[in-house]
């Protein structure tokens, strides 16, 4: 599979992955929710805003469907189009307050399947905020 055909395909499975959460999730919250689709929010590290808050939904299907989400990958750095390593998402000072950690369960093992809201049985949603994770990137290590 090509970058580009994964990262459409992924933009599906998010897309799936977002429609159950709102429909079985935060549909079911007594909250004023938002669900943000547009560029200045995405590069605002800003998926989703409950009560004023703002999350930035981490989804995470390839390898993990069906089970736990046992561990959050952070993007520290990435080595970008000129081929020069940038600060990762991670070390960016977005708007984020809390991430959600989310693992998908679904009715088979096709990872690629998600996308359809169908086919997705349950999502496990962690939140946790954000800087308790970055107190204790500090605390361990540092960011620099």
């Amino acid at each position: 599979m090509t970058r580009a055909n994964k990262y459409k395909t992924d933009m599906l499975i998010e897309a799936g992955v977002s429609q159950f959460l709102d429909d079985n999730f935060y549909g079911k919250l007594k909250a004023d929710t938002r669900r943000w689709k547009d560029k200045e929010h995405q590069f605002a590290g800003i998926d989703t805003t409950i009560n004023h808050t703002n999350f930035d939904e981490k989804i995470k299907i390839r390898g993990c469907l069906n089970s736990v989400y046992g561990c959050p990958s952070f993007e520290v750095s990435l080595l970008n189009k000129g081929n020069e390593v940038q600060d990762g998402w991670f070390c960016q000072p977005l708007s984020t307050d809390y991430y959600a950690f989310i693992g998908v369960y679904s009715y088979g093992n096709d990872e690629n399947a998600v996308s359809a809201t169908t086919q997705i049985s349950a999502c496990d949603v962690l939140w946790v905020k954000k800087q308790d994770v970055v107190d204790m990137v500090e605390e361990q290590m540092t960011i620099d």
